[in-house]
C-alpha cells in the first residue's frame, strides 16, 4: 500500500516505515505524532488497478507519521561584491 499527500506546497509518496523529511513547523512540545490529512491517492502496488484518487482529497483518508528528529542543514553564507 502506498499514499501520495500534500504538505506544504510539495507532494510526498509514502509506504508504510518510509522516512521522509518535511519542512520545519510549530508543534505543541511533547508532540511525537503528526497527521497529514491532505491525501491525494491511495493506491496498492500489488494490484495496479486498485486505487482511490481524491477530488481534491480523498475522502476519510489520513496519513499518520511518527517525529523522529528534527535535521537543521549547513548554513549558506552569501557574499556580494561590488566592484568599484
Amino acid at each position: 500500500m502506498y499514499a501520495i499527500f500534500e504538505d506544504g506546497g510539495h507532494q510526498y509518496r509514502v509506504k508504510p516505515q518510509d522516512r521522509i523529511e518535511v519542512d520545519l513547523r510549530e508543534l505543541p512540545e511533547g508532540t511525537t505524532r503528526i497527521q497529514f490529512d491532505k491525501v491525494l491517492l491511495v493506491g496498492h502496488e500489488e494490484t495496479s488497478g486498485q486505487r482511490r484518487v481524491g477530488q481534491p482529497w480523498v475522502a476519510g483518508a489520513k496519513v499518520t507519521a511518527s517525529l523522529d528528529s528534527e535535521v537543521k542543514a549547513r548554513k549558506v553564507l552569501i557574499q556580494k561584491y561590488i566592484r568599484r
